[in-house]
């Protein structure tokens, strides 16, 4: 099962994942989450307002491996992960202008907050369809920026083109002429 190999690449960054690695891994994150909810008894604590201690246990664990495998993802595309970012940045002016919204109760500009957070909610929404589209998305064919394509179903060529990616990151950082990639003797 091609899931599983994202967690063998726990916290990798480097090179792609084919779209059904990614989506084979989003399965086994989605059941993990719904059993450690009724395994934490996770209606009686939501009642209350709590979140079972087995799904804090389960997101801590599979945070990292679900950002490395969608930036892995968005590298088969031909997307810097960077764009990953949008999201955190997005839902930071969110809540700020929420915050900035509740101090300003009756005010004018708590009209003008509003307008501001709706407009920053549908543009939250429209990045998210856009993002999603290219995570369903077939990846790139040949080579991109990121590395060669993905083969299914071989970890170990996987592996060794990721070793491959990160010496030649090594060797970029560490050489004298950024634009050779060969190291200093």
């Amino acid at each position: 099962m091609q899931g599983l190999l994202a967690l063998k690449r726990y916290i990798q960054f480097l090179g792609r994942a084919d779209r059904k690695e990614y989506w084979q891994f989003i399965g086994i994150v989605a059941v993990a989450y719904a059993v450690s909810i009724i395994v934490g008894n996770g209606i009686a604590y939501m009642q209350v307002g709590l979140l079972p201690p087995s799904l804090i246990f389960t997101m801590l664990f599979f945070t990292p491996p679900l950002y490395c495998a969608t930036i892995r993802r968005l590298h088969d595309r031909g997307i810097s992960a960077l764009w990953l970012a949008a999201i955190w940045v997005l839902n930071g002016v969110g809540y700020t202008l929420q915050n900035l919204r509740q101090s300003a109760l009756g005010t004018a500009a708590d009209t003008l907050l509003a307008l501001l957070g709706y407009a920053n909610a549908f543009l939250t929404i429209g990045f998210v369809i856009w993002l999603l589209l290219h995570l369903c998305r077939e990846g790139d064919p040949a080579a991109n920026e990121f590395g060669p394509p993905p083969i299914a179903g071989d970890g170990a060529t996987r592996n060794t083109e990721s070793s491959q990616l990160i010496n030649q990151a090594l060797i970029r950082l560490f050489s004298s002429d950024p634009i050779k990639s060969e190291p200093k003797l």
